[in-house]
């Protein structure tokens, strides 16, 4: 026990082995069943009704950081003592990911079909000034100037 804060070392702590995942990783998630629940809906070459998909999923870091994002959510809603869970999984996360990820107009697969991949490059970006978030604000001041 700590006396300065007068709490149990171990308190919070779970000495138990992590659960492990359904699936090992977030591509395999994404090809086993992912795509296997949007069957049917992509096949198209053309984008079919406003959705797009890119069979290089994967060249596309904002689609791979929002699936392994809804994948994560899909593995915790699995495990999850609720019975209504998955479903809730399905309303606040796949379908909004889903609409976001797979449209044609503005998704980050837009340039895509199922059949060509095009890869898009980063925004620009330049580098902040040194101190710029500096968060001492006598020095924003400064910098105004």
């Amino acid at each position: 026990m700590s006396e300065a804060f007068d709490i149990e070392e171990d308190e919070g702590v779970d000495d138990a082995a992590p659960t492990p995942t359904r699936y090992p990783s977030v591509d395999a998630w994404v090809e086993e069943y992912f795509t296997s629940i949007l069957q049917g809906r992509y096949e198209k070459p053309e984008s079919a009704g406003g959705r797009t998909w890119c069979a290089c999923w994967w060249d596309h870091p904002p689609v791979v950081a929002a699936l392994h994002e809804l994948w994560s959510a899909w593995e915790a809603a699995r495990l999850a003592t609720d019975p209504a869970a998955m479903s809730a999984w399905h309303v606040h996360h796949f379908h909004p990911h889903v609409r976001w990820l797979c449209d044609s107009e503005f998704g980050p697969m837009y340039r895509c079909s199922p059949s060509v991949h095009i890869a898009l490059q980063p925004l620009p970006a330049t580098p902040a000034p040194l101190g710029w978030f500096d968060p001492d604000p006598t020095h924003i001041d400064d910098l105004a100037d």
